[in-house]
């Protein structure tokens, strides 16, 4: 949908994988997405490589 909608931007959107409560436990999903939002704000410290870093967070 993003890269059907916004071409131009879709190399910059960062998905996240957590998966729902149906497959995991709360107690195992949040400490993945605290991480994950942990190192986004970290990279959003530095809007100068911003672009380049979103591959790596998807590897988180």
């Amino acid at each position: 949908m993003i890269e059907r909608h916004f071409p131009a931007v879709a190399d910059r959107v960062l998905y996240w994988q957590v998966d729902d409560i149906d497959v995991a436990q709360p107690s195992d999903a949040l400490p993945h997405l605290t991480q994950m939002v942990t190192n986004l704000i970290a990279i959003s410290r530095q809007p100068a490589v911003l672009k380049g870093h979103a591959e790596s967070l998807r590897k988180e």
